[in-house]
């Protein structure tokens, strides 16, 4: 997989780092090196992808190379995205909803999962794209002052089963 933020670029060993600038001709690069050794890569970790200014060039240089694209976002940015992420761009795309936690938004959490649940629906049936949404199972220490805790999952849960008329069991 190739870690992605807004400023950075580095191959999965940490080995080269590439700036915004020449993020278009390296990443081509890595991609020509790596499409023979897989089919699919992963935009995720070290930054939310969503946030890198050359997104679009980055799913079309993998679609030039019939490469899968996972993506892995804290959802804050899915709906400023959605016009871009219903073209199918990303096979799977992973919405991590405890990320509400560990950021800060001008908006409340009930309106965080209702645009993360409604763009997930709109991705879904635009395009053949799969959208996980997950919960962490651990208290997460996101920074000196944040953490994400386990006891808005049940909450979550009863959100999303209400939004997409469906039940889950949940053991936790």
């Amino acid at each position: 997989s190739i870690h992605i933020n807004k400023n950075t670029v580095k191959s999965v060993h940490g080995i080269e780092v590439y700036t915004p600038d020449n993020i278009n001709y390296d990443f081509a690069k890595i991609i020509d090196e790596i499409s023979p050794l897989t089919n699919t890569i992963c935009l995720h970790l070290m930054g939310e992808p969503l946030l890198h200014p050359n997104l679009k060039e980055i799913f079309k240089i993998c679609r030039d190379k019939n490469l899968n694209v996972y993506l892995a976002t804290n959802g804050t940015l899915i709906k400023q995205n959605l016009d871009l992420l219903k073209t199918g761009c990303a096979t799977r795309i992973s919405v991590s909803l405890h990320s509400f936690e560990a950021n800060t938004l001008k908006i409340g959490l009930d309106e965080y999962l209702q645009q993360v649940f409604e763009c997930a629906k709109q991705i879904t049936k635009a395009k053949h794209t799969f959208v996980e949404l997950r919960l962490w199972n651990q208290s997460q220490k996101t920074s000196a002052t944040t953490t994400a805790k386990n006891s808005l999952n049940q909450y979550i849960i009863d959100k999303a089963c209400a939004f997409f008329d469906t039940q889950i069991k949940w053991d936790g």
